[in-house]
């Protein structure tokens, strides 16, 4: 015969606090960018700002700097990662 575990209530309260903390602090800037993203925020103007939609990145995809800026950007990334990699990996603790 099987046994049904009954749900416990108790663990879940403990962890719930942490969680709901955890979850504001990662997906609200996640939310927040996206949302600024979509609009024609500037520094200069920090409160004046509209949605725009996806003006933004049909600007960005657009440009005829894309393919350039878009290697230059893998470029940079490999060559970070790999001095990375290889800085880590030459200490070796004795």
């Amino acid at each position: 015969m099987e046994r049904r575990r009954k749900l416990e209530l108790k663990p879940i309260i403990y962890v719930l606090p942490v969680l709901v903390v955890l979850i504001f602090l990662n997906f609200y800037p996640i939310a927040y960018s996206i949302y600024l993203s979509m609009t024609d925020f500037s520094v200069i103007h920090f409160f004046n700002y509209h949605f725009i939609g996806l003006e933004n990145y049909k600007f960005v995809l657009t440009s005829p700097q894309f393919l350039l800026i878009l290697k230059n950007t893998v470029i940079w990334s490999a060559g970070s990662i790999a001095v990375m990699v290889l800085w880590g990996g030459s200490y070796w603790p004795t």
